[in-house]
């Protein structure tokens, strides 16, 4: 099964607030958080089972705070949303397959039938929408199929050179290869394939400047930055939305494309001492 059950309202679950107050982080990093343990634990041989969640590897890819992730998975066992390395709920809400998908999708196609008899609109009770999978000889649609990394993985010269002129240190990219490799060998399931691993190793030193401010400005081959903290992590972010699409939810409204770089040019100049009239 590569798929598990959500709720609706779940983004929003008032829960979040106490989990997020406990943990000292933003409600909106709590909901993810709980997100990621429920595909870790839709994937794991134990359906259900959280036991072995790199939370080190999950914080360099989603670019949270580790210690606040580590409190917030303390809160989660606080309020018993986690026994034993399990969560709690799992077997109640997530039944090892699907049992009435036939029926009810053999009761879809007569409610079908009866309005096109009767000459009335077709509608789909709220909570009963039909999965086309489920559907006898309904057409697939085609989709590209991504690839796991592949073992002995290493780091190509443009993947190097990439990391090198987003200003990384010959030690940052050592260390940031040998996470990578590591977090995307041990993950599993559906969610470790990829369609292009070079841009998965692009977002990933994008995602490290995001959480080191500070070694942006060694891009700007060594000229003195005029930037505020603030303004080099919004410089990086920048980058990441023109470079690869990516945006964090919980950085703020996401800006177009052409604002975006507008504001990259911008903070550029200024960065280089050459402030845009």
């Amino acid at each position: 099964m590569d798929w598990f059950r959500s709720y609706h309202g779940a983004p929003t679950d008032p829960k979040w607030l106490a989990i997020a107050k406990r943990a000292e982080t933003l409600p909106g990093v709590a909901a993810c958080f709980w997100w990621a343990l429920e595909d870790y634990a839709s994937q794991h041989e134990d359906r259900g089972s959280v036991a072995g969640f790199d939370v080190e590897s999950f914080a360099a890819f989603s670019g949270f705070d580790e210690k606040q992730l580590c409190n917030a998975f303390q809160a989660f066992q606080n309020k018993g949303m986690i026994v034993d390395q399990r969560l709690k709920s799992w077997d109640k809400r997530q039944p090892k397959r699907d049992d009435n998908s036939t029926e009810r999708v053999r009761a879809f196609r007569e409610r079908q039938k009866r309005n096109e008899t009767q000459a009335e609109p077709t509608v789909t009770p709220r909570g009963e929408e039909i999965r086309e999978e489920y559907i006898e000889g309904a057409p697939k649609r085609a989709r590209q199929k991504g690839s796991r990394l592949p073992e002995g993985w290493t780091l190509s010269d443009d993947g190097r050179t990439y990391a090198l002129g987003k200003g990384l240190t010959a030690v940052d990219i050592t260390n940031e290869a040998a996470k990578f490799a590591n977090y995307w060998h041990a993950k599993a399931g559906a969610g470790a394939t990829k369609l292009d691993w070079d841009k998965t190793w692009q977002t990933w030193v994008l995602t490290f400047l995001e959480r080191n401010p500070r070694s942006a400005p060694r891009a700007a081959a060594a000229t003195p930055s005029n930037l505020t903290l603030d303004e080099s992590n919004r410089l990086v972010r920048l980058e990441r939305l023109i470079e690869t699409g990516g945006w964090f939810a919980h950085h703020g409204p996401k800006p177009d494309l052409e604002s975006a770089k507008a504001e990259l040019a911008h903070l550029q100049a200024k960065r280089g001492g050459k402030e845009a009239a």
